[in-house]
């Protein structure tokens, strides 16, 4: 049980979600009654830090979570400003791994993630971990035992979060060091569509991705993008005009739309560096 005197994991989450103070760190490590109910306090904790940009540090170590657990810390990564989350000593295994993958791959804020003393974790999360790290840029400090032939590359893109951390800190452009598919100008592939980034306002860009369009047939998409703030419309529109392709909106794409051809699986030419691959 926790210790005399101490708050209850419902007063803790409480003072979180009511805002009312300035509170920089949680810690229910080893909390008895939040190991009793993980699935409904990790819930109400989630709620509370979406709307919470104080607190930076969350620390949940031995309180026995499982892979169950890893849909509410999946939210918590999407949906909060913390810059820490520490679960040490809990029972997550690779299957929990991939949520917390996707859960940071749109999270801008994380830099420590310490997963020490669970496991194991091995190659069925490290596609996840490779895919969320195209797209997470802030992440700094992972901490686990990985058994993965694969583990240099999620190295390699954490000593780059580290240069790019470092570079913003020294107010420098970062645009060389950002992966492919964050580069003004880079496509990235999800679901068999590449996507742009950013809109591409560059004459040279736009000559060179209507070329690559004629060529071959490619499939282009158009979302909404943090970055470049374009709404769906307006992107689409741009599309249509400067490349001159007709759009089709799609349900397959999440806020987005698509241009599809017919697809010939020949290797697509890079554009200013991205490495496109397949497609097919």
């Amino acid at each position: 049980m926790p210790r005399f005197g101490a708050a209850s994991p419902k007063e803790i989450i409480g003072k979180v979600a009511a805002c009312t103070e300035v509170v920089a760190e949680v810690d229910l490590s080893g909390n008895a009654l939040f190991k009793m109910k993980p699935g409904e306090y990790g819930a109400s904790l989630a709620s509370a830090l979406s709307h919470n940009e104080s607190v930076k540090s969350v620390k949940l170590r031995k309180l026995e979570l499982g892979d169950a657990d890893c849909a509410w810390l999946k939210t918590i990564l999407e949906t909060s400003k913390i810059a820490a989350l520490d679960l040490e000593g809990n029972k997550i295994s690779s299957a929990g791994a991939v949520l917390l993958a996707e859960g940071v791959a749109g999270n801008d804020a994380l830099a420590a993630l310490n997963l020490v003393g669970n496991g194991p974790f091995g190659e069925s999360c490290m596609d996840a971990w490779l895919a969320a790290l195209e797209k997470n840029v802030t992440l700094v400090d992972l901490k686990w035992r990985l058994d993965s032939r694969k583990s240099f590359k999620l190295n390699k893109d954490l000593v780059r979060n580290k240069q790019i951390a470092k570079r913003k800190a020294d107010g420098k452009d970062v645009t060389d060091l950002l992966p492919d598919g964050l580069k003004p100008g880079g496509f990235h592939r999800r679901d068999g569509v590449f996507v742009p980034a950013f809109e591409v306002a560059d004459p040279h860009y736009v000559a060179e991705a209507r070329r690559e369009a004629a060529a071959h047939d490619v499939k282009l998409a158009a979302t909404k993008s943090t970055e470049s703030s374009l709404l769906e419309d307006a992107t689409s529109s741009w599309i249509e005009k400067v490349l001159g392709i007709r759009v089709e909106r799609t349900g397959g794409l999440r806020d987005g739309v698509a241009l599809r051809g017919a697809g010939n699986g020949r290797d697509v030419p890079n554009f200013k560096g991205s490495s496109l691959g397949r497609f097919g």
